[in-house]
């Protein structure tokens, strides 16, 4: 996919810590959508590469209900 061979997975991840929780939710929707279920292995590696899945599991963590 384009978007991923042009690093625009890793661009998504790094406004994950934009403290607009509309923003992060936007962003975490389209990094699954692009990363899919079951997937496409290219994307969910640029992702977790990208240090996406800390990134993520801390939105979870956070208190900001928004998200």
């Amino acid at each position: 996919m384009a978007i991923a061979e042009e690093g625009g997975i890793a661009l998504l991840v790094n406004m994950l810590v934009v403290p607009k929780p509309d923003l992060q939710r936007t962003v975490a929707g389209a990094i699954w959508s692009l990363s899919g279920n079951p997937g496409h292995p290219k994307n969910q590696l640029a992702a977790a590469e990208a240090g996406g899945v800390s990134s993520l599991v801390a939105l979870l963590k956070s208190k900001a209900v928004e998200v």
